[in-house]
């Protein structure tokens, strides 16, 4: 192999193997949680990703030769010092290059015969010619130039960074020149913070500076903005505690040997990431060791707020600022206010132990890899015959399996009236996909569709949105003459699972009641027509049919404060009035509709307040709302629906809220993690720091309301972790925990994180706690109450009393439930319609009431061929299943199924000798 192919086949080993290993750490950082932990896998990666050459020298064993670049052979080397070559034969091995008229390597394919090229690279025999007296010499091949701009690109970057290098500590030595020595009352806090060991440091006072600085390992220096050295002591002492960190931890160390990887790593995307990554880790662990852990995480966060507000100060290379981009803001400030688990300063051993492990098996998988094939040998003599006596074997493509691409999936579905079973015409569909988790609610994307003469409308979902593993999809369906039917949907993954056993899509199908308008005009107090007040109703054909959830529709009212809003016909119903700058209100409509004449606002009672923590602090950034709860004018005609009237509000940087006119009544106030104002839809799902309880307020008619000051109450933790059936940690669903505390209730929702992981703020002494889980109709759900207790079945509540201390231990194990579709015929197996089926576990309490008030264990899912499909059925369990029809006799028959199994339950049914009631 030439000098020139080394080089390059060396950079590019070089460049994959760095690629690898790097790009391999990409993903373990992701998945650790640690700052400390992800410190010490890019310390180990950089290092080695930098010394993938070395690696590659070293690496024992070659695992794989990929054939991508053959290496030149020595008949390519021969030089006129050896003579012409006379009489001789030679032939080529199949990769040698082809030689030009003139005898020097040709390297361009279209100086060389086809034919020829063709012949040898079968083994045929190539003669020189015998009279060729030119000496061999060489062109400027493909090889040189790859090496050439190789060379030039490394001593480019180089020289880049040397400078960029060299202008830093330029200007870090001017930033000295012109700083001043800290004065006593600096130095006594630094050592206060240091504890004495920080004296090799240099602290400087500079007004050149917006934040601080800190650089220079051999002898650490400080450079403390002006306005930070005179300003109050707790943001000195944040900034100088920040630095001390770094200084402790030997980051400006590790900082320097990252920086020198660049030299080398320039062209790794994954290395800048990791950079930026080690950075931000490095500050995290620094801003925990200046909050004392997160003691003091709010006052440290609005500093950096307050940082970041500013004209930062520019990066400087091989310094370390307090806040160099404002971009690492959300995330650092994120850390500080959400963490629920301590920091660790260190990495763990498990942590390093394991990382060890991985890199070194990393660097031989990957450092193994060679570009070329094997060398051909040489021969022992130049003017020998080299011959091949066979043909070589051809070479087969390699069949590479391409990743199955998602594709578009297209569905047609149909609004119809449920009196008549016709299709509506001119409903309007609008049809939502969202990624919904339990961390997240984020909508992608929302198209509106108009049915046609038949009722149908058609969508897709693109194959970028079907890719998305929680994908949602959500429903508003509209028609004026019909009840509207709003916000119901699915996730598409169960929808595609339910396709496959025999359930259609929900939105394939829809329903809407025929409906009876009610009109009316909003009035301002002094009786002028208000434009554009939201009206929201609720309706249902009958308020004891609990299968029927009813129909949510909303307006907005014209410029002569005139509305239209679809109720369902012949049902009861309510409706709100909804205005921004006036008190809401609500009507209650019974079976007679029409026009309610004018309805005329008050002007309400305005309440303010304040959040403040258990420490005193202001809250800010958090929503507040306040939920209507009895008296007054307020009316929801016995339906099961709350009020809308309620209004919310987001704390400003001094914590306090002002919500909008309210009538008069009983309110319930509360900071929450969204905003349940009807007037604002806003999905984002907010941080709450700390524990509040509710609040009772009273407003009376022309009574000033006093301000409110809610402060976060002591509270323990509720930690739960679910399971799968093998002991493995595993995503699942919300927990919900209610409680009451001094006679008001209280309810908390345990999100997991991806891990399964839940951590639950309860406030400390609340009563009569009961837990509730949760599943969908695929999974089923036992607990234990701690490591090592009794294996429960999953209940309605789960009580726990009175919760004094922290909850550890308590588990959620999630099955893939058994599935058993039944299905029910006559003795001459034909089906039969309108069966009814219910199923009880020995131990269960028929907690479903079933069509037809048939108690079950378990609920049923209505397939579109007639069978019922089992909802979260528990697997090693024995089920009664009882199968009814009218004439026919009851037939009882148990089931045991293991988790994720599946049965088809075929009940033959026989006539009953009298007539069956049921």
């Amino acid at each position: 192999m030439s000098a020139t192919q080394w080089l390059v086949v060396t950079w590019l080993e070089s460049t994959i193997l760095a690629a690898g290993l790097l790009v391999v750490t990409w993903w373990a950082v992701r998945r650790l949680s640690q700052p400390a932990d992800r410190l010490h896998v890019i310390h180990w990666a950089c290092v080695m990703a930098l010394s993938a050459p070395v690696l590659i020298g070293l690496s024992p064993v070659v695992l794989w030769r990929l054939d991508w670049i053959r290496p030149a052979n020595s008949i390519a080397t021969v030089s006129a010092a050896q003579g012409p070559l006379v009489g001789n034969s030679t032939t080529f091995p199949t990769d040698a290059q082809p030689i030009s008229n003139d005898g020097s390597l040709d390297s361009s394919s279209g100086g060389s015969d086809p034919a020829a090229d063709q012949e040898s690279a079968h083994g045929a025999t190539v003669l020189i010619d015998a009279t060729a007296t030119k000496p061999i010499k060489r062109s400027l091949d493909s090889w040189t130039i790859a090496a050439s701009a190789i060379l030039g690109m490394q001593i480019l970057i180089a020289a880049f960074f040397a400078v960029e290098g060299i202008l830093a500590a330029m200007r870090l030595r001017r930033l000295c020149r012109s700083g001043l020595p800290g004065g006593s009352h600096l130095q006594q806090v630094w050592d206060d913070i240091s504890q004495g060991r920080g004296k090799r440091v240099r602290l400087l006072v500079s007004t050149k500076l917006d934040t601080p600085l800190v650089f220079n390992w051999w002898r650490p220096t400080i450079l403390i903005p002006q306005s930070v050295a005179d300003g109050p002591l707790p943001s000195l002492r944040f900034c100088l505690a920040h630095e001390w960190s770094h200084i402790e931890r030997g980051d400006l160390g590790w900082w320097h040997v990252i920086w020198f990887c660049q030299f080398g790593l320039w062209c790794q995307p994954a290395y800048w990431w990791l950079r930026g990554e080690l950075r931000l880790c490095q500050d995290m662990l620094a801003d925990d060791r200046a909050t004392e852990a997160g003691r003091f995480a709010i006052e440290y966060s609005e500093l950096l707020v307050d940082f970041a507000r500013r004209r930062l100060t520019p990066p400087i290379a091989g310094a370390m600022g307090l806040l160099n981009q404002s971009s690492q803001l959300t995330r650092r400030v994120t850390m500080l206010l959400e963490t629920r688990h301590p920091i660790r300063s260190r990495c763990s051993r498990q942590c390093f132990y394991t990382t060890a492990a991985v890199a070194l098996f990393a660097t031989t998988l990957i450092g193994g890899v060679r570009l070329e094939a094997i060398e051909a040998p040489a021969a022992d003599n130049p003017t020998a015959t080299v011959t091949k006596s066979e043909k070589p074997p051809e070479s087969k493509p390699a069949v590479v399996a391409s990743p199955e691409k998602a594709e578009t999936l297209h569905y047609t579905g149909v609004i119809l009236d449920k009196e008549t079973g016709k299709g509506i015409e001119g409903a309007t569909v609008v049809v939502r996909r969202s990624t919904l988790t339990s961390q997240v609610n984020t909508l992608i994307e929302e198209s509106r569709h108009t049915t046609n003469a038949e009722g149908k409308y058609s969508f897709a979902i693109p194959p970028e949105q079907v890719a998305e593993r929680f994908l949602y999809i959500e429903l508003d369906v509209e028609h004026p003459d019909y009840s509207a039917k709003k916000g119901f949907g699915y996730a598409l993954s169960m929808i595609r699972k339910n396709e496959t056993l025999g359930e259609r899509p929900f939105f394939e199908k829809v329903e809407l009641n025929p409906s009876d308008p009610v009109t009316g005009t909003v009035l301002s107090p002094d009786g002028r027509p208000l434009a554009g007040v939201k009206v929201q109703g609720y309706s249902k054909a009958s308020a004891t049919d609990f299968r029927d959830y009813g129909s949510f529709t909303d307006t907005v009212t014209d410029a002569a404060g005139k509305f239209r809003l679809s109720l369902v016909k012949g049902g009861l119903g309510v409706f709100w009035v909804l205005p921004k700058e006036f008190a809401s209100t609500s009507r209650a409509v019974n079976k007679e509709r029409g026009d309610v004449g004018e309805i005329r606002l008050r002007d309400g009672v305005r309440v303010s307040g304040r959040v403040i923590s258990a420490e005193g602090h202001p809250v800010a950034g958090v929503p507040v709302n306040i939920d209507y709860s009895d008296g007054g004018s307020e009316t929801v005609n016995n339906l099961p629906v709350a009020s809308s009237i309620r209004r919310s509000a987001i704390t400003d940087v001094d914590g306090k809220f002002a919500f909008d006119p309210l009538p008069t009544g009983e309110y319930r106030v509360i900071p929450s993690d969204h905003r349940s104002d009807p007037l604002v839809r806003d999905r984002t799902r907010y941080t709450v720091p700390g524990v509040f309880l509710p609040m009772k307020v009273s407003l009376k008619e022309g009574v000033a309301a006093a301000p409110i000051e809610i402060q976060a109450a002591p509270h323990i933790v509720f930690h739960a972790q679910i399971f799968d059936s093998e002991g493995k940690r595993t995503r699942g669903h919300e927990m919900f925990l209610f409680g009451e505390m001094d006679g008001q209730y209280w309810f908390g929702q345990g999100r997991p994180d991806t891990e399964g992981t839940i951590a639950l703020a309860v406030p400390h002494g609340l009563q009569k706690c009961r837990v509730q889980l949760m599943t969908n109709e695929h999974g089923a759900l036992r607990f234990r109450r701690g490591p090592g207790k009794e294996l429960e079945n999953r209940q309605d509540d789960i009580d726990f009393g009175t919760l004094n201390d922290d909850v550890n231990g308590f588990e959620i194990i999630r099955y893939k439930a058994p599935l058993v579709l039944v299905s029910a015929v006559d003795e001459t197996q034909q089906p039969i319609k309108g069966f009814r089926v219910a199923a009880a576990y020995p131990w269960g309490k028929q907690r479903y009431v079933l069509e037809g008030e048939l108690s079950s264990d378990l609920s049923f899912e209505k397939q579109d061929d007639g069978r019922y499909r089992t909802s979260q059925m528990l697997p090693d369990e024995d089920v009664t299943f009882t199968v009814m029809a009218k004439g026919y006799e009851t037939v009882k028959e148990v089931v045991k199924l293991a988790e994720g199994k599946q049965k088809e339950l075929v009940v033959t049914l026989k006539k009953a000798a009298e007539p069956n009631p049921e």
